[in-house]
């Protein structure tokens, strides 16, 4: 215990045991140790790391975007590479639909996908003529309700500093598909289960519970939450840094990943 009682991000921690351990039983997920810091801010220090392996995948099904919903998710793409970030499908032997989904194209310009609908970004994700390679955060607004009964989708992507820089991607009006979308399956989050493959890394994944304006999610992006924050329909920090879960800390929707072996660490 600190001498002032209080832990900061670099302060070391030590767990004593008052009865033996049986040293076979220990894995990665058996022991879980977190703190919450108050206002802790996200600093890219770790994440899922995806480079065209399997997409990680909640373990239970989730209907995250039936109602008006805003999501939000940091991600730093290989440039060059087609990444399907996020997307939620409905897969049979006859066809795959794509009720909803997100990915990072190519050439920088991003596509949304809701209920049918798609719609590929005029922008893209550039300083001067080079694509950006950095971290950057898309902010997803759907809105079920706008446009007298009919949905409307927004889309942002922070990168840099000026306001052509924070503007919008796509908006999606008046989308009657919007407004139909109803999917109770599980959510993949760096690729899709149609096998589309995502070439980034990607942490800090939060769902809000209800549609929340520009300038409000834009303000939170770097903050972590905590499990009690109201307000909240899904939070996947991503920061365990090993084993093969990365937990939900609002419903324990867990991510199941493909391997242990796929997270980012920055290299010191």
């Amino acid at each position: 215990m600190p001498a002032d009682g209080y832990y900061s991000g670099d302060t070391e921690m030590a767990l004593q045991f008052n009865e033996v351990i049986n040293t076979s039983k220990l894995t990665d997920n058996s022991i879980v140790c977190k703190g919450a810091l108050n206002d802790a801010i996200l600093t890219h220090n770790c994440g899922l790391h995806f480079d065209g392996n399997a997409p990680a995948k909640t373990s239970a099904r989730v209907n995250i975007f039936g109602k008006s919903t805003t999501v939000g998710l940091w991600y730093k793409p290989q440039v060059g590479k087609r990444s399907c970030l996020f997307s939620q499908q409905i897969v049979d032997s006859k066809n795959i639909s794509i009720p909803v989904a997100l990915y990072y194209n190519e050439d920088g310009t991003m596509t949304v996908y809701c209920g049918g609908d798609s719609v590929r970004s005029q922008k893209k994700a550039m300083q001067g003529t080079q694509l950006i390679s950095d971290w950057m955060y898309a902010i997803l607004t759907i809105n079920r309700s706008a446009q007298g009964g009919k949905g409307t989708i927004t889309l942002y992507n922070l990168f840099g500093t000026s306001s052509e820089d924070q503007s919008k991607f796509i908006s999606m009006q008046d989308a009657d598909n919007v407004t139909a979308y109803d999917c109770n399956v599980p959510l993949y989050i760096g690729g899709s289960a149609a096998g589309d493959p995502c070439h980034a890394d990607i942490e800090g994944f939060v769902v809000y519970d209800d549609y929340v304006q520009f300038e409000a999610a834009a303000a939170d992006k770097s903050n972590k939450h905590i499990s009690n924050v109201r307000g909240l329909r899904a939070y996947w920090p991503m920061d365990e840094g090993h084993g093969d879960i990365a937990r939900d800390k609002v419903f324990s929707r867990d991510l199941t990943l493909q391997t242990a072996d796929g997270w980012y660490t920055p290299v010191s």
